[in-house]
């Protein structure tokens, strides 16, 4: 077992942090929506009550999360930097960034030996079950509830939190409580109700994160 000052010194770290790298050359905004969902799922899961949420397991958390949009720079530039609406055919290419950035880690455990490395499952987890949904309506396995990697359904939550609060060209930003309100709405179906739950007990914290990553100085900071 890796002790946590080396977590950060394991291959692993490198890569995924390369692949970070590489999300924001690709589209700066993709780039800055992983950092940022990477941070809120951080301050999440530090709150719950969890033996198994150590700070090694959270420094992993938050590095491998910081990658778990990497299937999107397979996507061409027509349809991932469209200013308006996707259509049907579109959203299913964007759709496919789950499974491609799967195949991308599945190389990189290979390429780099990372079978063994302790959170392995995570990175598997995060990067193809991020957009499983509680119902079984998510891609691209439609698994639902427990089948659902307890990382990827705490990436979902804040995958959504930081979607809805980021403003786009074809629709507004919604404020934090907006946004937080509709995680609780759709706690349970959509998303998985203890890990709402872990988000809205830690919204002081997230929402002042949040505001931060306003300051375009402070999101190339954290992005770096």
């Amino acid at each position: 077992m890796l002790g946590g000052a080396l977590v950060l010194e394991h291959p692993v770290s490198a890569s995924l942090r390369l692949a970070s790298a590489l999300g924001k050359l690709r589209d700066v905004e993709t780039g800055r929506h992983m950092v940022h969902v990477a941070k809120y799922a951080r301050i999440a899961a530090a709150g719950m009550n969890d033996p198994e949420i150590t700070p090694e397991y959270l420094e992993a958390l938050e590095l491998v999360v910081s990658a778990h949009d990497i299937g999107k720079i397979g996507i061409s530039d027509e349809i991932l930097l469209k200013p308006g609406q996707l259509t049907r055919g579109e959203m299913f290419v964007i759709q496919g960034h789950a499974a491609a950035g799967a195949a991308i880690v599945e190389d990189l455990i290979v390429d780099l030996q990372l079978e063994h490395w302790p959170f392995v499952m995570m990175l598997r987890a995060v990067v193809r079950h991020h957009h499983e949904r509680q119902d079984g309506s998510g891609y691209p396995d439609r698994l639902r509830g427990k089948q659902i990697p307890f990382p990827a359904r705490l990436t979902a939550v804040a995958d959504v939190f930081d979607a809805l609060v980021t403003g786009r060209p074809y629709k507004r930003a919604w404020s934090p409580r907006e946004a937080m309100g509709h995680l609780s709405r759709h706690a349970g179906s959509q998303f998985d109700e203890k890990c709402v739950r872990a988000f809205l007990n830690r919204a002081d914290e997230i929402v002042s994160t949040h505001r931060r990553f306003q300051d375009p100085s402070a999101t190339e900071r954290d992005s770096s």
